[in-house]
This record gives structure tokens, C-alpha cells and sequence, in this order.
């Protein structure tokens, strides 16, 4: 792993969780079953999923080029603003 933009050596680190993303990937089955067996209300919303693959997709484009990259396109892109609380459209 690089950090692109940094002279800093990548420091490693536990966290002390262990499983799949530090215990995340249980997380969210744990809510998914909660929400479709349980009928709660999900954790994430679509919107919030979109997001989410949005700054992931530049992450992966920033370590492929090993550039910095312009995120602003991924957003539009997306049909979402980079502003917090902008609805899908």
C-alpha cells in the first residue's frame, strides 16, 4: 500500500479486532439480518452506499495512477454533490 501525496513511511498497527475489515464485514451481516428478518431500519442508506463506492472508486483510480485525483467527477458522475446531506437526484 502507497499513500499517495505523503513522505511518511506506513506504519502497521492491531487494532485488536479480528474477522473480515477489522470486524466490520460481521457488523453489517449482523444489521442486514436484523433489517430483513427483524424489519429494523438499515444502517445505511442507498445514498450512503453510493458514497461509499464513489470514494472508493478514486481511491483505487489514486493508487492505479499513483496520482492524486480530482473526486468531483466521481460525485457528479454519481448525480451527487460533494455537500453533506445533498439527495440523489
Amino acid at each position: 500500500m502507497e499513500r499517495i501525496g505523503h513522505d511518511t513511511s506506513l506504519e502497521r498497527f492491531n487494532s485488536g479486532f479480528a474477522g473480515g475489515h477489522a470486524g466490520g464485514d460481521e457488523m453489517m451481516a449482523k444489521g442486514l439480518v436484523e433489517t430483513l428478518v427483524h424489519g429494523r431500519e438499515p444502517l445505511a442508506s442507498v445514498e450512503d452506499g453510493i458514497r461509499s463506492c464513489v470514494v472508493a472508486f478514486a481511491i483505487d483510480e489514486a493508487m492505479r495512477e499513483k496520482q492524486i485525483v480530482d473526486i468531483k467527477p466521481w460525485w457528479d458522475a454519481a448525480g451527487i454533490g460533494m455537500e453533506e446531506g445533498r439527495k440523489l437526484t
